[in-house]
């Protein structure tokens, strides 16, 4: 059910780790892990698919997103999920074929203020 990342700078990404990077040239690009490390990423580990990591404990899946909403689900720390759509407290994710929404606030993978559908 989870792709945990790398347990640290020394070890490679995952595929389906979460990642941020400058835009690919020849074979890779410059990229940037969930917990801060630095460095080239191969194109074979890029994806268009937009994912998130859970950065903290045991967070609630949300059927709608407000605190008080019905939950789904419980993510564990570490839990890669793809995103779906983001507003500006929440983002819709899906994590083994299971959708709801999650605190922006406990994810990593998005960048500050960005918001789609």
């Amino acid at each position: 059910m989870t792709d945990a990342p790398a347990g640290g700078p020394d070890q490679p990404r995952r595929p389906k780790e979460p990642g941020r990077g400058a835009p690919a040239q020849g074979h890779g690009g410059q990229g940037r892990g969930w917990q801060g490390t630095e460095g080239w990423v191969h194109q074979a580990m890029l994806s268009g698919r937009r994912t998130a990591i859970v950065t903290t404990g045991r967070r609630a899946i949300r059927v709608e997103p407000a605190r008080d909403a019905r939950i789904v689900a419980e993510i564990e720390e570490r839990v890669v999920g793809r995103l779906l759509a983001c507003r500006p407290l929440w983002c819709r994710i899906e994590i083994a074929g299971l959708r709801g929404w999650i605190r922006r606030a406990v994810i990593w993978g998005v960048r500050d203020g960005e918001t789609f559908d």
